[in-house]
């Protein structure tokens, strides 16, 4: 029975065709992947650099500027497709293997859909992504203002959860800069030729 699971996943009538799975798992793990690079490169940009491109009147750049202005929601946005897609990916891997072993495949299914989330979901994108933060954050900004639109329900509805939140913890929502910070703005500032080395220095 357990040895004619995968057949009948691929031919019984009304059940889901193997191939259809398949693709479905590729097309999630890229898009766990995209939404991984996203995240890292937004969060890794130079804005002094996206600043200067945006003043060049660079659609993509102007478009990345006004996201990162709502940081809030956009990484909320984030969180919520990468968690969807996840949840997906892994009710995929446990249909197929429970058809497949029974009740045993639930194991082997949470190992390999880990596994595959955390090397090609998780360290590669984010890697990759942190190299060149700037274009990667421009390549995938019009596809993360649609997801922005597509989510604003469920963003909200965080977003309000957030101030809530920060209401029953009276946590303070003061912006500080600590001294690396500074630094890092200075040296910014340097590399890009808005303070010669003595200002910087300084």
């Amino acid at each position: 029975r357990k040895q004619g699971g995968i057949w009948r996943i691929m031919g019984e009538t009304g059940s889901i065709p193997l191939w259809v799975l398949i693709t479905l798992s590729v097309v999630l793990v890229l898009l766990s992947m995209i939404f991984s690079a996203t995240e890292s490169a937004f969060l890794s940009v130079n804005k002094l650099r996206v600043r200067f491109l945006r003043n060049k009147k660079n659609k993509r750049a102007v478009r990345v500027w006004r996201l990162l202005n709502d940081k809030n929601k956009l990484i909320n946005t984030l969180l919520i497709a990468n968690n969807i897609v996840n949840i997906a990916l892994s009710s995929i891997f446990s249909f197929v293997a429970i058809q497949i072993w029974g009740s045993a495949g639930i194991g082997f299914a949470t190992f390999v859909v880990t596994i595959i989330l955390l090397i090609f979901g998780e360290i590669s994108p984010k890697s990759v992504a942190k190299e060149k933060p700037e274009s990667f954050a421009m390549f995938a900004s019009g596809f993360l203002k649609f997801l922005m639109l597509l989510f604003t329900p469920l963003v909200a509805f965080f977003v309000l959860w957030k101030k809530m939140l920060k209401k029953i913890f009276r946590l303070d929502n003061k912006d500080t800069i600590t001294g690396d910070e500074l630094i890092n703005i200075v040296d910014e500032a340097e590399e890009g030729g808005g303070l010669d080395e003595e200002e910087s220095d300084l």
